[in-house]
């Protein structure tokens, strides 16, 4: 996390190096105009305290009228999402329990890796269709607030788009890495998701590695996928155009001709490469602790990323219009949440869904440093006889349990006599994962402001050149000033003489 908020820092260095030598410091203060669109859909208009001119205005009710309408059918789709991820695990528990009656044992073996990936895979084909419909979604909702500036406007569709693809991408996620089989009750007393369905658990394993599964499906399909659209495509696009024309030895086909038949470059222009980018981000940095491996692959991806994006500006795409801009905007913003945010899910993440703090409290306390014995400690007893109906084992093979099962073994820390109350084993591991969170968010909040005080934002020969054009910048008002002076007193003079 201090990485996140060193290439941060670097960042801010850098935009205001760039900002500097293209001189776009000030540009949305000072040069930024007011948007078509904008001056078109606004009929009110009012006096300008500032420049005393009158312009277009919207009034602060309507302002709460379209921001609620905007927020509303935010929450409706963010439940939309919810709802899939609801069908994915009702999926997933289905196929578990289809798979577990298979009389094929390969199968059986394997019934939780099927199930997670099948699942996972049906999950990303969710994603990547939900996500055209929310870009349009986004785009109507963000011409109904009626922003003034193209900054504003790509600063609130920016946010909305990207909260689109924060939950749709990340909820199954989060579901796996804290509620997955936290709420399946115990043996006795088991929560139904259905009628016949026990809610969701883990593999006797843990959920984590379901979580690497699930992430590494989802980051590596996605950004395959993204590849494989911007270079086909494009290339598709401009084979059909080309078709159109066909060449003849008497007839030269210019270079602007051949041009021509180029696809133009989308109407938001680098909105799908920042966000990209800024979603992978995400996966990098808010669950690198479930997924080491993310970003070696966000690594491998941004080298190809690269050089197909510079096949496609220069080779499929006709050149693009210049635009001038301040920063990145709203980006670099989003940029920080997420880094706020993945101290959080990473501390939670090794806490609550690792085996991390549970090992090292009975490393520590219970056995003298060793790890001899932690499986029989992790694994609680409990008495068959307790079983409800439904939860019942059948069918129990009597060559291999010659004789009446009378315990069996789950993953939790619960008396045997009493499973609906804890042991003091548990008590102390979840005194030690809160304070281990407690220590880690702050030791990381710690290292992030001590390299924000390091490292400054601006650089250092930026600031002297910005200071040196202030000096030079007074230095001629007051010339100007004085010799203004000299000219009204030289005027005087010959008219009193």
């Amino acid at each position: 996390m201090a990485d996140a908020s060193f290439f941060h820092e670097i960042w801010k260095r850098r935009q205001h190096e760039v900002g500097y030598d293209w001189d776009v410091a000030d540009f949305e203060k000072d040069e930024e105009t007011v948007r078509p669109e904008f001056v078109a859909a606004v009929r009110r208009k009012r006096l300008n305290p500032v420049n005393k001119s009158v312009e277009p205005y919207v009034p602060f009710w309507s302002k709460c009228y379209r921001y609620f309408t905007s927020i509303t059918v935010l929450v409706f789709f963010f439940c939309l999402v919810l709802a899939a991820l609801f069908g994915v695990i009702v999926y997933r528990v289905v196929i578990a329990t289809v798979l577990y009656v298979s009389s094929d044992g390969i199968i059986q073996e394997r019934t939780n890796l099927i199930a997670s990936s099948t699942a996972a895979v049906i999950n990303l084909i969710i994603i990547l269709v939900l996500n055209f419909v929310y870009q349009k979604i986004a785009l109507g909702l963000t011409d109904l607030e009626q922003h003034k500036t193209d900054t504003e406007w790509e600063d609130a569709f920016t946010f909305k788009m990207y909260l689109f693809q924060f939950v749709n991408y990340y909820s199954s996620i989060v579901y796996i890495a804290f509620f997955k089989g936290r709420f399946t009750g115990y043996p006795g007393n088991y929560d139904y998701i259905m009628l016949n369905s026990r809610n969701e658990e883990c593999d006797p394993a843990g959920c984590l590695i379901e979580l690497c599964v699930q992430l590494a499906i989802i980051m590596i399909g996605k950004q395959a996928f993204n590849n494989f659209k911007e270079l086909i495509l494009p290339k598709l696009v401009v084979w059909f155009r080309s078709r159109e024309v066909k060449e003849d030895d008497d007839i030269i086909y210019s270079r602007w001709e051949r041009d021509y038949h180029l696809d133009t470059m989308p109407a938001l222009g680098l909105f799908d490469e920042y966000l990209e980018m800024v979603i992978q981000y995400g996966f990098v940095t808010v669950f690198v602790a479930a997924f080491p491996l993310a970003p070696l692959f966000a690594f491998l991806n941004n080298v190809i990323e690269i050089r197909l994006d510079a096949y496609k500006f220069v080779t499929q795409w006709r050149r693009p219009f210049a635009a001038r801009a301040e920063d990145i905007g709203i980006w670099f913003g989003i940029l920080r949440g997420i880094s706020a945010i993945a101290i959080v899910t990473n501390a939670f993440i090794i806490a609550f869904t690792s085996e991390f703090i549970p090992k090292l409290v009975y490393q520590h306390r219970f056995n003298n440093g060793s790890m001899d014995g932690y499986i029989d400690f992790s694994l609680s007893h409990f008495k068959v006889e307790m079983f409800q109906n439904s939860s019942r084992p059948l069918n129990v093979d009597e060559e291999l349990f010659p004789q009446a099962v009378t315990t069996c073994r789950y993953r939790d820390f619960r008396n045997s006599d009493r499973p609906e109350e804890f042991t003091e084993a548990y008590w102390q591991i979840l005194v030690v994962r809160l304070a281990f969170i407690v220590v880690f968010e702050n030791l990381v909040v710690f290292l992030s402001w001590l390299v924000m005080y390091l490292i400054s934002d601006t650089p250092y020969y930026v600031k002297l050149q910005i200071l040196r054009e202030k000096y030079l910048l007074n230095k001629a008002l007051l010339d100007a000033d004085i010799l203004k002076t000299q000219k009204e007193a030289q005027k005087n003079n010959v008219e009193n003489s």
